[in-house]
């Protein structure tokens, strides 16, 4: 029995025990279609003593061992082919090796016969350009696309997990499918995931459980583009297939018509619109024109069987009658209820009209649910610290580390040229500075205080937003669109982790753990210009060096940028503008901080940029120009200035006292960076009063 044909009986039985028992005939009549021993299987199936959806996997696990993987031993371009993974209705999944880069890989092998099916290749091929367009940590991604002896194969990220649909499966009756705490984890990252798509033009069209996979880490991996509508591009029709062409180029849909291709089984159950019987929109059922609204109906099904553990639909063709009858879980709150049934509105404009704003109303009943994990609004408080010592006269230290300095050019006028001013007032002390790239809000850490944790800010000082609540957070980093924050946390006994958020608030993604970095200051993030990798220090030689790497946000891999060298720490580094260069600070152990290098990303030898300097952390100005850094001078550390093309540091004029961390504007008008302060008071003690000893 071929992959293809589980892959169906799977789907039907699926489908029919869903079913209501007095629609199941009827439905069964639908979906075979005349296939009279595709029906008796099922029906097999259904009539078991023993529940359904058990027989069911018994009898496909069987049947997928049963299948031959001939290509296991092989060697398919530069992939060693390991073992088989299963099969399903676009063909045989393998386990394989990628000898150059030397990490684990799964391919996907169409089948001959359907590689001759010019629609099945079609949708195999827009897997591959739908997925390829996409970087997005919740979306599975796709490496290459290849050939092999006439079958096509496209080679994705290796996931250990199981599928949504499995999930659900295995939940208890007694309770809700999935725990409400996990449930709202995946529900916010699949929506992550859609608003990705979303963005970039690209309708997914067949959301549903089997194509979600959740990792055995907790992340979700949305799958199987092999559906989704291109919404952009010229000569391509209303499923996002390129239409012929005649000599002269021009799409030739009506002059040279050809005999259509032999339907696609796996394309859609019904025959008549694209998706998956079950789990579409009424639009899309009618086989109109589709936005990214569909894939959030057909979300709305998802979230709905995840509370439910059944489908709306129950896999009827009165789709929207059951949705209306639904009946709501007392185990739910009321409001994660009403975002169901907005989700699942018939008029698309009732709708939720964007992922960002059903994330929105998610997130907002994860907040009510898990306070600790909710936003809060932090108080515009002024508070100071003090430390008392003992003794005939007592030392009062007044140590407040204030980020709140915004430094404004003056119209035509020069850096030099600067007004001060506090940017926000709030109890406890901040750092991290760095302003979003439409530098209309800055994201900054607070690390003491009564509410700590990665916060972001408007630049006119509207109350700040907090988005963690964990004091070992700090270095926040924005994605290049502005989306995402990226941020370290410190963990006792396991080291330093790296974590990414929406900028809104939202569930927070591991991304990296590694060891401690041996020095302060080697902790900075920085994202790739396309917002796929993210920069950062890499300890060296048990924690006694550092290397600049980047961590890849599809497949979590580590490429070194400089070579390690004993006690040499190379950190900070951050992209240039153009992204052709990056800069970082080389500096010694037990040598205070270091000096600038510059770096092309092709690689060669650093250039080394300062000399003596004492560098700390710097950042480009925007046009890529100069470079404005921390450095000690007199025992006073302040904010310098370079040109990227070398010269002598000249100071920034204005600032008026300790600065680091420096972050500017996208249009080079703002500074923002740390200041810290102290003041030191003599307080007297009347001795001769005993009792104040």
């Amino acid at each position: 029995m071929t992959p293809e044909r589980w892959a169906l009986i799977e789907e039907v039985f699926h489908r029919a025990a869903d079913c209501d028992v007095e629609q199941r005939a009827s439905l069964l009549d639908q979906l075979c279609n005349g296939d009279t021993e595709l029906r008796r299987e099922v029906e097999v199936l259904l009539a078991s003593e023993k529940s359904p959806r058990d027989d069911v996997r018994a009898a496909i696990h069987g049947g997928l061992h049963a299948i031959t993987f001939p290509l296991v031993g092989e060697t398919v371009s530069h992939y060693r082919i390991l073992d088989g993974l299963g099969g399903g209705g676009m063909g045989l999944v393998y386990r394989a090796e990628d000898i150059k880069l030397g990490r684990l890989v799964a391919l996907k092998f169409l089948p001959e016969e359907s590689a001759r099916n010019p629609e099945a290749l079609n949708r195999f091929e827009r897997e591959a350009r739908s997925a390829s367009a996409l970087e997005h940590v919740n979306i599975c991604p796709i490496y290459e696309f290849g050939e092999h002896e006439g079958q096509p194969f496209l080679v994705m990220q290796l996931l250990e997990g199981q599928t949504l649909r499995e999930l659900i499966t295995e939940g208890d009756e007694a309770k809700l499918p999935v725990e409400l705490p996990k449930l709202l984890d995946i529900s916010l990252q699949i929506v992550d995931a859609l608003e990705a798509a979303h963005h970039h033009g690209i309708i997914h069209r067949d959301i549903k459980p089997a194509n979600i996979f959740v990792t055995t880490k907790g992340h979700v991996k949305l799958l199987d583009f092999g559906l989704a509508k291109l919404s952009h591009g010229d000569g391509a029709d209303e499923e996002g297939r390129q239409l012929p062409r005649d000599a002269a180029g021009r799409n030739g849909a009506k002059e040279n018509a050809q005999a259509p291709a032999p339907p696609d089984p796996f394309l859609s159950r019904t025959g008549v619109a694209m998706g998956t019987a079950g789990y579409m929109s009424p639009e899309q059922e009618r086989g109109e024109k589709l936005d990214a609204r569909t894939d959030l109906f057909s979300f709305g099904l998802v979230l709905n069987e995840m509370t439910a553990a059944l489908r709306a639909s129950k896999g009827d063709p009165g789709l929207h009658q059951a949705i209306r009858k639904r009946q709501f879980n007392p185990l739910l709150p009321s409001k994660l209820e009403a975002i169901i049934g907005k989700t699942l509105e018939r008029d698309r404009d009732l709708r939720y009209q964007s992922a960002l704003e059903l994330r929105a109303d998610l997130q907002a009943v994860q907040e009510l649910l898990t306070p600790s994990k909710g936003l809060r609004w932090s108080k515009h408080n002024s508070a100071k610290w003090v430390w008392v010592t003992c003794g005939t006269a007592a030392l009062v230290m007044l140590s407040a580390l204030v980020l709140s300095r915004l430094i404004r050019k003056a119209p035509n006028s020069q850096l030099a040229s600067v007004e001060v001013v506090p940017l926000i007032a709030m109890e406890g002390k901040q750092g991290w500075p760095v302003f979003s790239p439409d530098g209309k809000r800055i994201a900054f850490a607070q690390f003491e205080g009564p509410y700590p944790g990665i916060y972001t800010t408007s630049v006119g000082g509207e109350k700040p937003l907090q988005l963690t609540e964990n004091l070992r957070d700090c270095c926040p980093a924005w994605s290049p669109d502005g989306r995402q924050i990226a941020f370290v946390r410190y963990e006792p006994g396991i080291g330093r982790s790296f974590y990414v958020l929406p900028a809104l608030g939202g569930s927070e993604r591991r991304l990296y753990t590694g060891p401690l970095n041996g020095r302060g200051t080697c902790d900075k993030l920085d994202w790739s210009p396309e917002g796929k990798a993210l920069m950062f220090a890499e300890p060296t030689n048990g924690g006694f060096g550092s290397r600049v790497a980047l961590l890849s946000l599809s497949d979590f891999t580590t490429k070194h940028l400089t070579s390690p060298q004993n006690h040499v720490f190379d950190c900070e580094a951050v992209f240039s503008p153009d992204g052709r260069s990056l800069a970082f600070v080389r500096g010694f152990a037990g040598g205070g901080n270091g000096d600038l290098f510059l770096l092309g990303v092709s690689g060669g030898e650093p250039r080394q940029l300062t000399f003596g300097s004492s560098a700390g952390t710097f950042a480009w100005t925007p046009d890529g120009g100069e470079i404005v850094f921390s450095s000690v001078a007199r025992g006073l550390q302040n904010l310098w200035r370079i040109s990227s093309s070398g010269g002598t540091p000249r100071p920034v004029e204005g600032i008026g006292g300790p600065a680091s961390r420096p972050s500017i504007s996208s249009k080079g008008e703002q500074l923002v960076f740390q200041q810290s302060t102290q003041n030191d008071n003599v307080w007297r003690i009347d001795l001769k009063d005993k009792k104040r000893l």
